[in-house]
């Protein structure tokens, strides 16, 4: 299949359907076996997926990428991006183990998602030669991220939450919560 036929193919089924998408975009989707996408992906220019072999990706309908926008998964990894998903200018996810994101949930711009870390222990290794550990996160459907919020290893953001500007959160929450502070805690609930 050439290169005018995947972009065809892409054509047909919305990935190139939206403002900003530049072709190479949506063949380096198309190409990659490992990344499932839906119509109307939006991935704006310089938006990076990385996808190694053993790593695997799905993209819901109506995702956005916007520009500097990176996502890493690991080999042996899995994301799930559902519905109506976006993610910010210069945010970013990496992922080691599964991470999912419910649908109509938005990270903001330099917003930070991962579910794993460098170890550090023994000292008498250097902690870039050290396995990572992953611990299970996960974000639920309706949650927004603020500027610069992060999500830690650990970490459980469910439906409805919201994560303040430049929160850090590290421990699991209840549905609903809006989170603030380093480290997050919850400050109310949206639900009562």
């Amino acid at each position: 299949m050439g290169v005018l036929s995947l972009v065809a193919k892409a054509w047909r089924v919305g990935l190139l359907r939206t403002a900003g998408m530049v072709a190479r975009y949506a063949v380096q989707v198309a190409l990659n076996p490992r990344i499932q996408a839906a119509s109307f992906v939006q991935l704006q220019p310089r938006a990076r997926l990385v996808v190694p072999k053993g790593a695997s990706l799905r993209i819901g309908k109506g995702v956005v990428i916007k520009n500097d926008g990176v996502i890493l998964v690991n080999p042996g990894a899995r994301l799930t991006l559902d519905d109506h998903f976006s993610l910010g200018h210069h945010g970013e996810i990496t992922v080691g183990g599964t991470i999912a994101i419910g649908d109509y949930t938005t990270m903001g711009p330099c917003t930070y998602l991962t579910d794993c870390n460098h170890r550090f222990e023994p000292t008498n290794v250097p902690i870039i030669c050290q396995p990572m550990e992953v611990k299970p996160t996960s974000i639920g459907r309706d949650v927004w991220m603020g500027r610069g919020s992060m999500v830690l290893p650990g970490a459980v953001v469910p439906d409805g939450c919201v994560v303040a500007a430049g929160a850090i959160v590290t421990r699991a929450h209840q549905p609903g919560d809006v989170i603030a502070g380093t480290p997050g805690r919850t400050v109310r609930n949206r639900f009562e």
